[in-house]
């Protein structure tokens, strides 16, 4: 927890109270000691106060009515009677003094806390975001810490308006008020992270960053500012992420703190253990101190999957004469799938800080994160372009629902990788005062590496001709029907070896950072406090891609007497999703046809195509940004902040990329852009309990690595001639966001709010599909553009209330609204964007009565638009979703507790759609099954 200084002019909020009550309360805000006679402050009340103070300001208010005296000193605050000399002195025998010390709290303990933890992260965020000029939400130290999670992201499912983005149903990215991962941004410390790249199947993320690389157990608080903060290098077009690590000499000296842990997931082997361990050391004087941590985690998570890909009328990709040509077909690949992960996260940090004096703190860090997935992909696929004759066909709304074919060709896959994420970062700070002035400087070394530490292999074998049929149903959520005549299981069933190669990817993200932050105080003056500094960050990206492939003439040695097929590893697979299930399974590619082929795959130097699909870029951010804030209490109650940023960004790119099929060029390019970033914020206190808010900035996104990239991809598939490019002129998105909210907190622990938002953006990043003349050929080109203007538009409503008996609630509904207009000459139209979910709802129910502890939690995200098609294709829809966890515990004593923790408990799959001719038609299933965490914690 971060402390006000004692000079500080801090905003309080105390109602009326006994003065002892009040003075526990300051002792850990402040994190200093009240010295005081029992009966100086025994009995003693005070009338509520309001309004901004130094600790000195607000003691002496706090004492107005009382004859008590106050001094500050290096161990504390000191408070005595004031005694009446008489008029006469008389001898006066020395009284015993019962001494009592009001201490304030060290950094929230994570056990004796635990049985209370709802009830105080809540009051902890109701007095957070009461005392904020901003629309924010917070968690901390003992809130992150005190419900079993795999990660952080998960930890954020407790944060109003938050829904979480979940890969293989474990937490990885957040949505906010609608919008999606890509348009917030994360810090640790103040400092953008460097970001781990998708690796698993050459896949690119962007700048999205992904949370499963980090451990919610060195992590100190975690605070979403919904409306930007011009003192950050950058605060996205939604939401800033400011994640804050833990510090010894607010945490104390705390022998041993962890967690010890048991997982395991329906349909997976055993059980997966996860560890985490935190100690921290501060001396006597309390100056100096040192945290150390660590963590190991192992997840096995298993997802099935039945798949189409991309729909196309008929003909596009393939031909069936018996059907008109408007028909809408499946892509010539259907498949069945099952996907097994065993993930391993390990994290160690060290913290230290330093007081070298009473108003100069020094401090370094450095925390790493280790994440390690090993991949297993096998899959059953049906070509049904491959089809001698469709027998059978039934098509609504002009969409082919439903087929039977005769001798299609059938494909049976096995790919497998091994992935490493590795995430570091160095901090040094330095946190010093003079007077009424503040000085924050620190630098910051990141680094994140994405790797495929084993290639990613690819194996296919050619069945025999098998009938083959499917039924999506009528509608999005139908039951589905997909059917082959006879599973392949032996290695007789094969005819021929089709495809084997490997595939190395290398992502290397490292950069450096320094920021300054000067702050001066304006103790009783409408300026209250002015700030002025610089961000500054530069960020090298590589991205390296390798391809290796065996020629079909090698293939041809395929032989039946080797054998190239087990069994397949799937239990129930898909049983509540398909009419008749592959219950035995089927045969796939044995690991040894790698083998075998193993001098045919042997990486080396770079070729031309790999550098085609390769590239270097060198970003630059610097800001120079001035705030002032503001206080008008005598007058209206009001307080506010006006501040800007000056916005800079270069951003230098390096690739090359195949033009025609003659000629390879190396593209080089930098780019200058220059922005004002305005902000105002604006609170006014109606009441004491009654509050509104308002704020207005501008803000900017910048577009994603896989975008700039310079690439010009050109192929032909089945007679039609595509080509996909990147585009290094790409600009950032700019936008403006307006925020007003009002609020109610009718009692201490519970309040009622009401927050409305409103974002222009201007440039937003969409894919555009035009024909294109290349080498005298006609291409049909997909391309991304700043092509669109945008208005999202909505509501978000809360709740939240902590009973007397032990129970609670949390909820939060979010409403939002988006239209995107494209203003692209090629192609004119109005469209959803991408991400925004027009209703998002999150409950948590709890019943907290020590020793027994209770969480329920669910969590809706209403359909969204996915992937916006750039051709005749419907778009992609990904329909709601509905997730369940249950936390159940029961502290043992002071030093433990344990608890069970299910996750994803009604394990309903996700399912996405297309959308078309006025009909909602089902394209995959993606099931992951119910988890559960037996946790126990300790604190000696």
């Amino acid at each position: 927890m971060n402390h006000p200084d004692k000079t500080e002019r801090v905003q309080v909020n105390l109602s009326a109270n006994s003065i002892e009550r009040s003075l526990e309360k300051l002792a850990e805000i402040y994190n200093i000691a009240f010295i005081a006679d029992a009966s100086t402050i025994s009995g003693l009340q005070h009338s509520t106060i309001q309004g901004h103070f130094t600790l000195l300001q607000l003691l002496n208010k706090l004492f107005a009515d009382n004859d008590v005296s106050v001094q500050i000193t290096q161990s504390g605050v000191i408070l005595r009677p004031i005694v009446q000399i008489p008029l006469v002195a008389k001898k006066q025998t020395k009284p015993s003094i019962e001494e009592i010390i009001i201490s304030g709290k060290r950094q929230s303990n994570a056990i004796s806390s635990f049985a209370n933890a709802s009830h105080n992260n809540m009051q902890n965020a109701l007095n957070k975001q009461r005392e904020s000029i901003a629309f924010a939400d917070d968690i901390d130290y003992a809130g992150l810490t005190a419900l079993p999670t795999n990660n952080l992201a998960e930890s954020f499912q407790y944060l109003s308006g938050v829904n979480i983005c979940r890969d293989y149903g474990e937490g990885l990215a957040i949505s906010s008020r609608g919008l999606g991962p890509d348009y917030h941004a994360t810090t640790l410390n103040g400092h953008l992270l460097a970001i781990n790249e998708n690796v698993r199947n050459s896949g690119q993320s962007g700048r999205v960053f992904r949370f499963d690389v980090l451990s919610a157990a060195n992590i100190g608080r975690v605070n979403i500012a919904k409306n930007g903060d011009v003192t950050n290098l950058v605060s996205g077009l939604g939401t800033a992420i400011n994640i804050q690590t833990i510090q010894p000499l607010n945490l104390g000296n705390r022998k041993l703190v962890g967690e010890i842990a048991l997982d395991y997931t329906h349909r997976s082997a055993g059980y997966s253990p996860k560890i985490n361990v935190l100690s921290s050391w501060v001396n006597k004087q309390n100056n100096m101190g040192i945290a150390l941590s660590a963590g190991f985690n192992e997840r096995k998570i298993q997802q099935q999957t039945l798949q189409t890909w991309e729909w196309d009328t008929n003909g596009n990709s393939y031909w069936l004469p018996t059907l008109d040509s408007d028909v809408l077909l499946p892509s010539n690949r259907m498949a069945i799938t099952l996907e097994s992960e065993q993930r391993r996260n390990m994290n160690i940090g060290i913290a230290g800080q330093w007081q070298i004096s009473p108003n100069t703190l020094l401090g370094a860090e450095y925390y790493q994160y280790h994440l390690t997935s090993e991949f297993n992909e096998q899959r059953l696929l049906a070509r049904l372009d491959s089809a001698e004759q469709l027998i059978t066909s039934s098509v609504k709304n002009d969409i082919l629902v439903a087929a039977e074919f005769s001798n299609i060709e059938g494909k049976s896959a096995l790919e497998t990788s091994t992935r490493q994420h590795i995430n570091a970062i160095s901090i040094l700070n330095l946190d010093t005062r003079l007077d009424q002035w503040r000085l924050q400087s620190s630098i910051a070394f990141t680094r994140a590496t994405s790797i495929t530490d084993s290639p990613i292999r690819r194996t296919r074998l050619l069945s025999n001709s098998r009938s083959f049929s499917y039924d999506m149903g009528n509608h999005k959520r139908a039951k589905t029907h997909i059917y082959f005549e006879d599973f392949p299981r032996l290695q007789t069933d094969f005819s021929a070896l089709e495809h084997v190669s490997a595939r190395m990817i290398d992502v290397l993200d490292k950069g450096n950072a320094w920021r300054l932050n000067i702050a001066r105080q304006y103790p009783s003056q409408f300026i209250s406090a002015s700030r002025f500094g610089f961000n500054w960050r530069k960020q090298h990206r590589g991205y390296q891609r390798q391809d290796l492939k065996v020629n079909k003439s090698r293939l041809t040695q395929y032989s039946t007497q080797y054998n190239w097929v087990d069994e397949f590893a799937g239990n129930d697979f898909l049983t509540d999703y398909l009419q008749q299930p592959p219950s035995a399974g089927w045969a796939v590619p044995s690991s040894d046809i790698q083998s075998y082929y193993s001098d045919d795959l042997i990486f080396g130097e770079l070729t031309d195509k790999d550098k085609r699909n390769s590239y270097r870029i060198v970003d630059e951010v610097s800001t120079l940004f001035s705030q002032i804030d503001f206080s008008a209490k005598k007058i209206a109650n009001i307080e506010g902040q006006l501040g800007a940023r000056w916005y800079h960004w270069n951003n230098q790119i390096e690739s090359i990329f195949q033009w025609s099929p003659q000629g390879n060029f190396t593209e080089a390019r930098s780019k200058h852009y220059a922005y004002l970033l305005p902000d105002f914020k604006l609170k006014l206190s109606l009441s004491q309990a009654i509050q509104l808010k308002f704020s207005a900035a501008k803000s900017l996104s910048l577009p994603s690595y896989t975008d700039l990239n310079p690439r010009l991809t050109v192929n032909s598939t089945d007679g039609v001639l595509l080509a996909s490019a990147g585009n290094p002129d790409l600009q950032p998105i700019e936008g403006y966001q307006w925020d007003l909210g009002s609020y109610w907190y009718y009692a201490d622990n519970a309040n009622v709010y009401a927050e409305y938002f409103k974002k222009r953006l201007y440039g937003i990043i969409s894919l555009e599909s035009f024909e294109q003349e290349i080498d005298g050929v006609v291409y049909h080109l997909s391309q991304p553009i700043n092509g669109a203007d945008t208005w999202v538009t909505g509501w978000e409503f809360g709740a939240n209330s902590s009973f007397m008996n032990g129970f609670g609630y949390q909820a939060t509904l979010t409403l939002a609204h988006s239209k995107t207009r494209s203003t692209s000459q090629v192609q004119a139209k109005q469209y959803n964007l991408e991400g925004v979910s027009p209703l998002g709802i999150n409950l948590h129910v709890f019943y907290e009565a020590e020793p027994w502890f209770m969480r329920l939690g669910y969590s809706y995200r209403e359909h969204y638009l996915e992937a916006l098609s750039t051709t005749d294709a419907p778009d992609t829809w990904v329909d709601d979703t509905h997730a369940l966890q249950l936390l159940l515990g029961y502290q043992i004593n002071e030093h433990c507790n344990i608890s069970l923790h299910g996750n994803n408990l009604l394990a309903r799959p996700l399912r996405r759609y297309l959308n078309a001719n006025e009909q909602d038609s089902l394209s995959s299933i993606h099931h992951i099954d119910r988890s559960w965490s037996m946790s126990v914690k300790f604190d000696w």
